[in-house]
């Protein structure tokens, strides 16, 4: 009976499924807004062609590694939900993965652009609020996936 009352998407669960479907959603505003415009505008040429005073033999291969990655999170995170709403057993593994994964991305994005840009910080303001809005999320969310009874009794399908 008790058991019973655990399962479901009810609870804090709701905190995480609303997350789940932001994901993608603010993953694709936040590509869109940052490489749409980049491409509409000379951006592209002003960094990558070799006459320019911007250019850099790694800015090509960083911006297409950065959309392939923010394409690859969107599925990513679109499938987490898939398997959130469907209460499938790999959703707990999936969604610590993608938040450590996004982390992950996070700092070592910021590492690759000090190589193209070494005058500035490395960890500016917005890169700062990303790693310390994932790791909020890592330490308030993980454990509770791990741990909950009801994640564990949600999750078996």
């Amino acid at each position: 009976m008790v058991e019973q009352k655990l399962e479901g998407l009810v609870g804090w669960l709701i905190l995480v499924g609303i997350g789940v479907v932001i994901s993608p959603i603010a993953t694709t505003a936040l590509a869109a807004a940052t490489f749409v415009p980049f491409f509409q505008g000379d951006s592209w040429e002003y960094l990558t062609s070799r006459e320019s005073p911007a250019y850099h033999v790694l800015w090509a291969p960083l911006l297409i590694g950065e959309i392939l990655v923010n394409i690859g999170m969107i599925i990513s995170w679109a499938y987490a939900a898939y398997l959130f709403f469907k209460k499938k057993s790999r959703f707990p593994a999936w969604y610590v993965g993608l938040l450590f994964f996004g982390l992950a991305f996070v700092v070592l994005d910021a590492f690759a652009i000090k190589i193209v840009l070494p005058d500035e910080p490395i960890f500016d303001r917005d890169t700062v609020r990303s790693i310390g809005r994932l790791l909020g999320v890592i330490v308030i969310w993980v454990p509770y996936i791990r741990l909950s009874r009801r994640v564990k009794i949600t999750f078996v399908r």
